[in-house]
């Protein structure tokens, strides 16, 4: 797949990775977004995160810069997939701490080029 011509998501924690290599690959996606024009969206569901009062000045500007994807109802398939996601986050977790990383994953097959197959089984 080739990244200049597909989209491609970031969870929030690529604007602020806290170790390496995290830190690095974020620099370069930046990078490669600033120099080479590679396609950066993110899914709305990381604008609650974005926006929250902890979240650095930076990052909130970095972010405005982006482009989001926009909340909207769910087919009946599209509300089992996300559900089969959520399923394979949780694991043996709590739900409510996989929620929005489960939407994240949900955005980005929906919009980029990652696919469905892997939550389709």
């Amino acid at each position: 797949m080739n990244p200049w011509i597909t989209n491609s998501f970031l969870d929030s924690c690529a604007f602020d990775p806290k170790c390496h290599p995290g830190d690095q690959a974020a620099f370069e996606l930046f990078r490669l977004h600033e120099t080479e024009h590679l396609g950066i969206l993110l899914a709305h569901s990381n604008e609650k995160e974005v926006g929250h009062p902890n979240t650095p000045a930076w990052v909130k500007t970095r972010a405005a810069g982006l482009i989001y994807t926009t909340s909207v109802m769910l087919t009946p398939g599209e509300k089992s997939r996300l559900s089969r996601i959520h399923a394979i986050l949780v694991g043996n977790g709590k739900s409510e701490n996989v929620e929005d990383d489960a939407r994240h994953v949900f955005e980005a097959q929906k919009y980029g080029s990652f696919g469905p197959t892997a939550v389709e089984a």
